[in-house]
């Protein structure tokens, strides 16, 4: 059984303040040697990501310089350089003094979501790759009784979809991230006992016209197949099924 540890890392900072985090370990995490601006711990302990560099970096800086460390049960694992991240420094936004590369979203216990000037991107702590996250296979719009989906607003609930998959603590959520793009959705935007619902179908394998008129239902399949509701006025995902959980 996994015990929960809490962690102290001093951060440097102008008022020398302390990183206080908490996560779901075996054993207590090595102390951490090194100050840094910006300290992320996976769940489980294995992982520890360190950057003093998250958003802004200097205008003189080198393709190899650091964006971030990988550190594995208190080993360093990997220093990501800014090569590895940005394919091209033309897509990078420019500030008065810096330029401005993105910044590490959320870690699970497989990866690092990265928000940066060339789109949602993955490291993964096995392979040590980095990969460009792409959108949905196809959308279905089945109802719009809200008139509220346009293909704007869309795009957004299903990144914001996208991101708290990501920061669930779950193998199947896990899995439903790294096969995003061979899914079709299925969005119906509803009203539900005076509240504003927008329901997600996400589905994979299936063809046919009815996909754009009628929800598709599936017994089974496991993580291929999952469904998530959306408050619209509480800005909240919610309800999420996924075949083959009880």
């Amino acid at each position: 059984m996994k015990k929960l540890f809490l962690l102290s890392i001093p951060v440097l900072t102008l008022f020398s303040l302390f990183f206080f985090g908490k996560c779901f370990a075996d054993e207590p995490l090595p102390q951490a040697q090194d100050n840094h601006n910006f300290v992320f711990v996976t769940n489980d302990g294995k992982y520890r990501i360190t950057s003093d560099n998250l958003e802004l970096i200097p205008r003189k800086f080198k393709k190899s310089d650091t964006l971030f460390s990988v550190y594995k049960n208190g080993e360093l694992y990997e220093n990501v350089s800014f090569e590895k991240v940005i394919a091209n420094k033309k897509n990078l936004k420019e500030t008065a003094s810096h330029y401005f590369w993105g910044t590490i979203k959320a870690v699970n216990d497989d990866s690092i979501l990265l928000q940066t000037a060339e789109g949602k991107k993955i490291y993964d702590f096995e392979t040590k790759e980095i990969s460009q996250v792409q959108t949905v296979n196809e959308i279905f719009i089945v109802k719009d009784e809200l008139n509220i989906l346009t293909k704007e607003k869309v795009a957004e609930y299903l990144n914001e979809l996208f991101d708290f998959m990501f920061s669930k603590d779950c193998p199947d959520c896990r899995e439903i991230i790294k096969q995003w793009n061979q899914y079709d959705v299925q969005l119906e935007s509803i009203r539900l006992e005076d509240k504003e619902r927008i329901f997600f179908n996400f589905l994979t394998g299936i063809t046919g016209d009815w996909l754009e008129t009628d929800i598709i239902e599936v017994n089974d399949g496991g993580n291929y197949f999952w469904q998530i509701y959306y408050d619209v006025k509480e800005k909240e995902f919610f309800n999420l099924g996924i075949n083959g959980l009880a």
